[in-house]
């Protein structure tokens, strides 16, 4: 009986933390490549770097010309590098990979020499239909951080207002204040004690923010609890370069 009763705590223990872990805050690429004709290209290698960090991650096209790569620390200034036996090396740089959003990066390799390449930027804005999931949100990446008249930049919750469907007390879309969900780099940092929008437990200035993301409808079951919205915070990171 004893026994029983240790493994019952043990697994009331486990459900209990399973519920306030999630996973990390992080990033994803996908794309299709092709040929000049617009035929699909297998067996293409990939090679995804953050030059700042020097962190890269690898990957290969499959028989449909597809790849994928996740779990990628989001951020600005990856570079992705396409390498295929009878093309040139086609190098995409300037891309803003967004915390919790996949970007769809295609590419149409040109015929030549893998030892010649092509150096495409990508598009200014870095804004990319999500067409892998049914989400409704926004991305604040660093820059837009920085431009907005925020009197008030002790709090995180002067970020979640600044989108659509978000009301100065924190309901989102009709749901309770206390329904949100905040995480900090992966981390679920909720103050249920108060159930306050504002509240959080830890500190997480603006100016201490990189980017985050606010979901408002349709979030995913990773998400974690609650019926409200679902808010992001990614904190600024150190890079190769003393600063």
């Amino acid at each position: 009986m004893r026994n029983l009763t240790g493994k019952l705590v043990v697994l009331m223990f486990i459900l209990l933390i399973s519920t306030h872990l999630r996973a990390q805050d992080v990033a994803a690429i996908t794309g299709v490549v092709t040929d000049p004709t617009g035929a699909v290209v297998q067996g293409v290698s990939l090679t995804l770097e953050n030059p700042s960090t020097s962190v890269s991650y690898k990957a290969l096209t499959n028989s449909l010309g597809s790849y994928t790569i996740q779990n990628v620390q989001p951020g600005p200034g990856y570079k992705i590098t396409f390498t295929a036996a009878g093309f040139k090396t086609e190098v995409v740089t300037g891309l803003y990979l967004n915390v919790n959003s996949t970007r769809t990066q295609n590419a149409k390799l040109t015929v030549g020499g893998s030892t010649q390449s092509v150096e495409v930027s990508a598009a200014a804005d870095n804004v990319t239909l999500d067409s892998v999931d049914a989400t409704v949100g926004n991305n604040f990446q660093v820059q837009d951080l920085n431009n907005l008249p925020i009197a008030n930049r002790d709090s995180p919750a002067a970020l979640f207002t600044q989108q659509p469907g978000v009301t100065l007390d924190g309901a989102v879309t009709g749901a309770r204040t206390d329904q949100n969900n905040v995480t900090l780099d992966g981390l679920e940092v909720n103050d249920n004690a108060t159930g306050q929008f504002e509240a959080i437990v830890g500190s997480a200035p603006v100016d201490s923010v990189q980017e985050f993301r606010g979901v408002t409808a349709g979030e995913l079951s990773s998400a974690g609890q609650g019926g409200g919205g679902q808010f992001d915070l990614v904190t600024r990171r150190g890079t190769n370069d003393f600063h």
